[in-house]
C-alpha cells in the first residue's frame, strides 16, 4: 500500500512539473577520473598540454600496455609538444615511436605529425623534400597520401606559397597508384583551377617554365584560363588556343583524350587554329648558304608541331629570285608573318611597293629603316653587342673609363658609334678614341702610340698610364691579334680588351688565336652551342635525325623565328604600332626557351637582344655568367663627336 502511494506522489509531481512554465535541468556532476589514462585524456581535452604530455609520458613507462594503446600515447605526446611550440621535442617523440614500432612510419598519424614538425623546423626546399618523400613512401596507403597531400596543399596555398603548393600537387599526382586515382586528382584540380581568379591563373602561368606548362597541374590552369578567355570574347580564340592546346598533348594527364575531343569541338566552332609562316630568304647566290640554314631551322620547328595538332605551312620565297615581289603579294591571308629579308636592298623594294602594309615583317637585319612602324627586327644590333661588353666591364671589373680603337671602314665606324652612344647611356666615360687603316699593319704601332699618348721614339720618357681601363676593338679576330700586341709594346698590359660578336663567330668557326695578348678579353655572342635550354636540345635532335650535322646560329634563328611567329601571328599589320609592339613583347615572354640569345621588344617596337658573354679559351669561347650588381652612377655628359674630332665617325656610314 505504501509503495503504491509513493508511486502516485511521483506521478503527481511529474504532471505538475509538466504544467510548470519553468524547467530546471539537473546539474551534472563530473565523475572523478579514476585512472591515469583518464586524467591524461581530461588534461589533453582541456588543452592543458604540459600536464597531458607528462601524464602520457608516465603512461609510456608502464609495462604491459598494448602496442595500439602505446601508439595513441606517443601520438598525444607529439601533439602536445607541437601545441606547446616544442617541435624538437615532438620530433624526438616520433623518433622513439618509430624505433619501438617500425610500422609507425607507415601510418597516417605518424606521417601527419612528422610533416607538422618538418614545417616548423625545416626551410622551404627541405620541407618540400620531406613532403615528397612521404608521398613517395611505397608502404603508406594511398588514402593516407591523399589526405596528407590535401592538407599540405591547403596549408601552402593559404600561406600564399602557390608555387610550392602546385609543386606538391604534381608530386601527389605522380605518386597516385593507378589511372583512376590520377583521373580523380585531375578532375578535382580542374574544378579548383576554374574557381581561381584570372589574375591568379595568369600569375601561375607567368611563373611556370614552358616544360612545366605541359604537365599537371599547370596544363589544367592553362585550360581553365583558355576557357575563361573564350567566355570574354570569341576574338580571344588565338590566344585561348595557345593555352588550351597544352592539356590535350600533356604527357602525364590521364584525361588528355577528353581534352583533345573538347579542343577539336572548339576548333570546329571557332575555325582552324593554324597560322602559316613565310620566309623571305636568299636561297641562291652569295648568301644562299645562309638562307638554306635558316630554312632548315624553320623546318625543324614545324616538324615538332604534330604533337600540338597544328598544321601550319612554311612558305619559303627566294629573295634572290626574279619574282619574289609577286610571290609575296600572292600569299594567302593565313600568312600573317614574314621572316626576312636579310638585305637592305630587298627591304627598300618592299617599302617602295608598300608590301609591308600587308604582312608583319620581322627582318633579319641589324638595323632597319622604319623600325617599329613599317617593320620590326628579329635580330641583334651593334648596340646590343656594345651594351653586353660595357656592362660586363662595369659590373664585373669596376671599369667606367673606356676607349675605342677602330679601323677606318664601314663596320668599324658603325660599331664605334654604337659603343660611344652606349657608354653614355650606361653612365660611363669615353676617354680615348683612335683609328687605324685596316690594311696597313705598319701604321698600327703609331696609331696605338697616338691613342696612348706615348712619347716619340727618340724620347726617353715612359709612356704614361692610360686614362682608360678598357678598349673596344671593333674588328675581326685576325686583326685584333695584330692590334693587341701593340698595346703591350707600349706597356699598356692591364687593359681589358672588348670585342664585337664577330670574335665569337671566328672562335666557333675554328679559329684558335694566340691567347698571350687576348687573355684579358670579353666579347658578346648571339649563339652558345652548349645552351642548356630544352629548345636547343630539340633543335639538335632534329638536325641529327635528318643527318644535317650540328646546327649553328642561322639554323637557331630560323628555329626560334618560326616558333615565335606562331605566337606573334595574332598581330595584324593594320594594328597600331604600339599594339603590335605589345604583341611582340608578349610573344617573347611566352617563348618556350630560345636557342639564340633571347630577344624582346619595348613599347616603341625596338628590338633588344640579351646576348651571351664570352672570354677566349684554349678550346674556344668560354661563357661568362652575368653578375647582378648595382647600376653604375651616371657620369657627366661627354663631348660631342665634333669636340673630340673623331675621324670618319658620322651617322652616314653606319651599315644597315
Amino acid at each position: 500500500m505504501t509503495k503504491h502511494i509513493f508511486i502516485s506522489i511521483l506521478l503527481a509531481l511529474s504532471l505538475l512539473s509538466g504544467c510548470s512554465k519553468q524547467h530546471i535541468s539537473p546539474i551534472a556532476v563530473p565523475s572523478p577520473a579514476r585512472t591515469p589514462e583518464e586524467r591524461a585524456d581530461r588534461a589533453f581535452e582541456a588543452m592543458q598540454y604540459e600536464a597531458a604530455r607528462e601524464l602520457y609520458r608516465t603512461l609510456l613507462t608502464q609495462p604491459g600496455t598494448s602496442p595500439f594503446i602505446r601508439a595513441r600515447y606517443y601520438e598525444r605526446v607529439a601533439e602536445a609538444g607541437l601545441a606547446l611550440n616544442d617541435p624538437a621535442g615532438a620530433g624526438q617523440t616520433l623518433t622513439r615511436w618509430a624505433a619501438e614500432d617500425p610500422g609507425a612510419e607507415d601510418t597516417l598519424a605518424w606521417q601527419r605529425l612528422h610533416l607538422q614538425v618538418a614545417a616548423k623546423t625545416m626551410d622551404g626546399p627541405d620541407y618540400l623534400t620531406a613532403v615528397r618523400e612521404t608521398l613517395n613512401r611505397p608502404t603508406l596507403s594511398w588514402p593516407g597520401k591523399q589526405t596528407l597531400g590535401s592538407e599540405q596543399f591547403e596549408a601552402l596555398w593559404g600561406a600564399e606559397k602557390r608555387e610550392d603548393a602546385l609543386s606538391l600537387s604534381g608530386a601527389l599526382h605522380q605518386a597516385a597508384p593507378d589511372q583512376a586515382a590520377r583521373q580523380e586528382l585531375e578532375r578535382n584540380f580542374l574544378s579548383l583551377a576554374g574557381s581561381m581568379t584570372p589574375e591568379t591563373r595568369t600569375q601561375i602561368l607567368a611563373a611556370a617554365s614552358e616544360q612545366d606548362k605541359e604537365r599537371f597541374p599547370f596544363s589544367l590552369v592553362a585550360w581553365a584560363e583558355g576557357q575563361h578567355l573564350l567566355t570574354l570574347s570569341p576574338d580571344n580564340w588565338p590566344a585561348a588556343y595557345e593555352l588550351l592546346r597544352l592539356a590535350p598533348f600533356s604527357s602525364d594527364l590521364v584525361d588528355r583524350q577528353w581534352y583533345r575531343n573538347e579542343l577539336t569541338g572548339l576548333e570546329h566552332h571557332f575555325g582552324p587554329s593554324s597560322r602559316s609562316v613565310a620566309l623571305l630568304l636568299p636561297m641562291s647566290g652569295p648568301l644562299g648558304t645562309i638562307g638554306q640554314k635558316i630554312a632548315r631551322g624553320a623546318q625543324c620547328a614545324l616538324l615538332g608541331q604534330p604533337r600540338t595538332g597544328r598544321t601550319g605551312e612554311l612558305r619559303i620565297i627566294n629573295s634572290a629570285g626574279p619574282d619574289w615581289k609577286a610571290e609575296l603579294s600572292e600569299l594567302g591571308p593565313e600568312f600573317t608573318v614574314v621572316g626576312g629579308p636579310l638585305r637592305k636592298e630587298i627591304w627598300q623594294g618592299i617599302r617602295q611597293d608598300n608590301l609591308q602594309s600587308q604582312r608583319l615583317f620581322l627582318t633579319f637585319m641589324s638595323s632597319l629603316p622604319g623600325e617599329g612602324v613599317d617593320g620590326w627586327r628579329f635580330f641583334g644590333s651593334p648596340t646590343d653587342q656594345a651594351r653586353t661588353v660595357i656592362r660586363a666591364a662595369m659590373q664585373q671589373h669596376g671599369i667606367t673609363d673606356f676607349a675605342v680603337f677602330y679601323p677606318k671602314e664601314r663596320f668599324g665606324s658603325a660599331m664605334a658609334e654604337a659603343f660611344w652612344q652606349t657608354v653614355k647611356a650606361e653612365g660611363g666615360s669615353l676617354k680615348g678614341m683612335g683609328t687605324y687603316p685596316p690594311n696597313s699593319p705598319r701604321e698600327l704601332g703609331q696609331a696605338v702610340a697616338t691613342l696612348l699618348k706615348a712619347p716619340s721614339g727618340k724620347s726617353q720618357q715612359k709612356t704614361p698610364a692610360p686614362d682608360f681601363q678598357a678598349v673596344f676593338l671593333p674588328d675581326s679576330l685576325t686583326r685584333a691579334q695584330l692590334v693587341a700586341p701593340q698595346f703591350f709594346f707600349y706597356d699598356a698590359k692591364d687593359l681589358l680588351f672588348l670585342g664585337p660578336q664577330v670574335w665569337n663567330q671566328a672562335f666557333l668557326g675554328g679559329s684558335r688565336p694566340e691567347l698571350q695578348y687576348l687573355s684579358r678579353a670579353l666579347f658578346p655572342g648571339a649563339w652558345w652551342p652548349d645552351n642548356p635550354k630544352p629548345a636547343m636540345a630539340r633543335l639538335q635532335q632534329e638536325f641529327a635525325r635528318y643527318k644535317w650535322g650540328t646546327p649553328g646560329f642561322w639554323a637557331g634563328l630560323g628555329y626560334d623565328f618560326t616558333r615565335f611567329a606562331e605566337k606573334a601571328g595574332t598581330a595584324s599589320p593594320l594594328s597600331p604600332p604600339d599594339q603590335i609592339a605589345s604583341v611582340l613583347h608578349a610573344a617573347a615572354a611566352g617563348m618556350s626557351g630560345w636557342t639564340i640569345a633571347p630577344l624582346d621588344w619595348d613599347e616603341k617596337g625596338q628590338a633588344r637582344q640579351t646576348m651571351f658573354l664570352f672570354r677566349p679559351g684554349a678550346g674556344g669561347p668560354v661563357r661568362i655568367q652575368p653578375k647582378a650588381v648595382q647600376a653604375v652612377p651616371q657620369q657627366p655628359a661627354m663631348p660631342t663627336p665634333s669636340q673630340q674630332q673623331v675621324p670618319g665617325l658620322t651617322e652616314t656610314n653606319i651599315p644597315s
